[in-house]
């Protein structure tokens, strides 16, 4: 039994997202990102999920994800970057979609 990659990314993705959340105290909405497994992650496994910010500008953000297994082994590492929006704009965003989706 194998974790599917997509799942891995979606994990990673997530944990940087919040990384820019918390870090720039902005909303970081992912443009682009690249993902390189290099072990296989098996499910009732554990493993510990990092990610921090590379480098950050006034409207994008450079992230750096990486998942490992419970002996310290780089199972997947990933690079993305996000736009940056601020919290108001966000929810100002969520609002409109919510309205357009209510019609």
């Amino acid at each position: 039994r194998v974790i599917h990659g997509g799942v891995i990314g979606a994990i990673l993705d997530d944990a940087m997202a919040w990384a820019v959340n918390v870090l720039s105290g902005s909303f970081g909405l992912t443009r682009r990102g690249e993902i390189e497994y290099s072990r296989i992650v098996r499910p009732g496994e554990p493993y510990t999920v990092t990610a921090w910010i590379s480098e950050i500008g006034q409207h994008r953000a450079a992230t750096v994800g990486e998942l490992r297994d419970s002996e310290d082994r780089l199972c997947c590492a990933t690079k993305a970057e996000f736009s940056l929006i601020s919290h108001e704009e966000a929810k100002l965003a969520f609002e409109r979609r919510a309205a357009a989706e209510g019609d």
